[in-house]
């Protein structure tokens, strides 16, 4: 469809190179956990589902609630790269 044409997106880093040969319009950065370009949110891992969670309730509700929930799930809201996980996968 086209949709994340000449946006930015983000992936699992274990599938970034067939996404960028399957997708090359896209401006990937598998990097990072999340990606917010134009409306439209990507997160990468299954689990960075809990950092888009967090930007939502940021977005809608306070910080106090995101840091309640951020310790709840045990997530560090700061931390916005994937990078650090690349090492298990060599």
């Amino acid at each position: 469809m086209g949709l994340l044409d000449g946006k930015k997106a983000t992936t699992n880093l274990q599938f970034a190179r067939l996404f960028k040969q399957t997708y090359p319009d896209v401006r990937l950065k598998p990097e990072q956990m999340m990606t917010k370009d134009d409306g439209i949110i990507c997160t990468g891992a299954a689990t960075a589902i809990y950092n888009l969670i967090l930007h939502i309730i940021d977005k809608f509700d306070s910080k106090k609630l995101v840091s309640a929930c951020a310790k709840t799930f045990l997530i560090d809201p700061a931390r916005k790269s994937q990078v650090p996980y690349l090492v298990s996968l060599i």
